[in-house]
């Protein structure tokens, strides 16, 4: 009571206390978030050429990996960003080579996994939630040949992510249409996520049809546009 009746009086020196407890309480919370993997806004990352940079807000590198002989092509990362999802390529290719994983704490970014075996020639990247289990979906597109389509073509390969490893949950082989690019939006409000794949019609021009994930595979949801010159999802408004 005494103490609270002091700091009624407005007492300078328990001003300075309570002043010094409050920062001290500060400093303490956000030491327990950096060595509890709390990711902060001020961690960003950066892609120049063979190396991987995490950095602090004000620009200063906390760590950086070197990816030669390769360059990151594409990037994503699971929701709480310890894990960096990349598709690693030679400068100057359409398409990358390599699929790799790279851990990220508050002070360092590691290398996980590199795919060492598999040419894919993966050419984008992203992380989705499509059917509402607690899996992470890691999505890439691919060039190649596949059994029932013996030619080269893009393929959609969508892996689930068990916080440790890649799980092959579904390798496309085609969509409705050949695509030549994709990403995923939960177009509906149901915290699931949409296909959505620009696609080639038979008449030359393009569109824009959704997909929904069914157990199995994808099955046509909803048509967004069509009769489309766009060649990139990210130059269509819808």
């Amino acid at each position: 009571m005494k103490e609270l009746i002091i700091i009624n009086k407005r007492n300078i020196f328990s001003k300075k206390i309570f002043i010094l407890l409050l920062f001290h309480i500060i400093l303490t919370i956000s030491l327990f978030s950096l060595d509890n993997n709390n990711f902060s806004e001020e961690r960003i990352f950066s892609m120049k050429q063979d190396k991987i940079y995490l950095m602090k807000g004000t620009g200063e590198i906390i760590d950086s990996i070197t990816v030669n002989p390769f360059i990151v092509k594409d990037f994503a990362f699971n929701p709480k960003k310890d894990f960096l999802f990349a598709i690693l390529g030679r400068d100057g290719e359409i398409r990358g080579e390599r699929l790799g994983i790279f851990r990220i704490s508050n002070k360092n970014i590691e290398k996980y996994w590199i795919d060492e075996e598999q040419k894919h020639n993966p050419w984008k990247i992203l992380t989705s939630e499509i059917d509402g289990d607690s899996l992470l979906e890691v999505c890439i597109g691919v060039w190649k040949k596949t059994l029932f389509y013996p030619e080269y073509d893009n393929r959609l390969f969508i892996y689930s992510w068990n916080g440790e490893n890649l799980f092959p949950k579904w390798l496309g082989s085609r969509l409705s249409l050949p695509f030549f690019d994709f990403t995923f939006r939960d177009l509906n409000g149901d915290g699931i996520d949409e296909l959505i794949a620009l696609e080639r019609q038979r008449n030359g021009l393009n569109r824009l049809l959704s997909y929904k994930w069914q157990g199995f595979g994808f099955e046509g949801y909803k048509l967004l546009k069509e009769n489309l010159k766009e060649q990139k999802i990210k130059d269509i408004e819808f």
